[in-house]
C-alpha cells in the first residue's frame, strides 16, 4: 500500500512526449500508450527523478489551487493506478 513516504520513479522503459499541456506515455515493455491531462503531465515530470509522494503533493499544491489532504488522497490513487499500469517503480 502506498503512503506519502513512498518513493516513486518513472520506469526506465518508457517514452513520453508533451502535447501542449498534456502528455502521452508509452510503456515500451507492453506497447500501451497512456494519455495524461495537464496535472497528470506535471506529475509525470516530477517523477522522472525519484520523489516521495509527499514531495509531489507539495509541488502540486504549490502550483494549483487544491487542498493538500484531497491532493494527497488523489496522488495515492493516481500512483496506485500508475503502478498497476507498470509505469512507475515504488520503493
Amino acid at each position: 500500500m502506498l503512503t506519502l513516504a513512498s518513493t516513486i520513479k518513472a520506469i526506465s522503459d518508457h517514452v513520453s512526449c508533451d502535447m501542449a499541456e498534456e502528455a502521452v506515455v508509452l510503456n515500451v515493455r507492453t506497447g500501451i500508450y497512456y494519455g495524461l491531462d495537464p496535472i497528470g503531465a506535471a506529475i509525470w515530470k516530477l517523477v522522472q527523478d525519484e520523489a516521495t509522494i509527499e514531495q509531489v503533493v507539495n509541488a502540486i499544491t504549490a502550483e494549483y489551487s487544491i487542498d493538500k489532504e484531497n491532493c494527497a488522497n488523489d496522488m495515492i490513487d493516481f500512483f496506485t493506478n500508475m503502478e498497476s499500469y507498470g509505469l512507475i517503480e515504488v520503493n
